[in-house]
């Protein structure tokens, strides 16, 4: 879409140090940290990981480990079968319900897809992750350029 609203871009854009350090917080849950351990050296290499990033790649992680315990807990069985007993005291199948994993899962699936489009951790978010993208229309050199250069040689 451009930039529909046709407002200047912000000459100096926020640049953040890439996080050294990968050690989780210690208050994410452990499964939590298995995530954190696995996907912070990757997005670290892809730069999308600095310093201020901690809480919300935090929130990601947290996310994934939900899911991935809810993937666990309910297996194929999304919709579970619901029993009774009949007056004779026989226990007989009458219905289905939904397993309350199965909403967890939902829900968690919800937030890391939330969480991994601010980091632009999908190929359809990527497209719109740039590094900084005012690098070209402000050089250190002070001489701003054209940014129809770029297309047309």
């Amino acid at each position: 879409m451009g930039n529909p609203g046709k407002r200047a871009s912000g000459k100096r854009e926020p640049d953040p140090e890439y996080l050294q350090d990968l050690t989780p917080p210690e208050w994410l849950s452990d499964a939590a940290r298995v995530v954190w351990a696995q996907e912070a050296p990757k997005f670290r290499k892809a730069r999308l990981l600095s310093d201020v990033d901690v809480m919300a790649f935090a929130a990601l992680c947290q996310s994934a480990a939900d899911y991935r315990r809810a993937v666990v807990k309910t297996g194929d069985n999304d919709v579970k079968a619901k029993f009774a007993e009949d007056e004779d005291g026989n226990v007989r199948e009458v219905g289905e319900h939904l397993n309350p994993w199965a909403m967890v899962k939902s829900m968690a699936s919800k937030q890391m897809a939330l969480w991994l489009g601010k980091f632009g951790g999908t190929p359809q978010d990527r497209t719109r992750v740039e590094l900084n993208p005012q690098s070209e229309l402000f050089p250190s050199d002070g001489k701003p350029q054209d940014p129809s250069a770029a297309y047309f040689h």
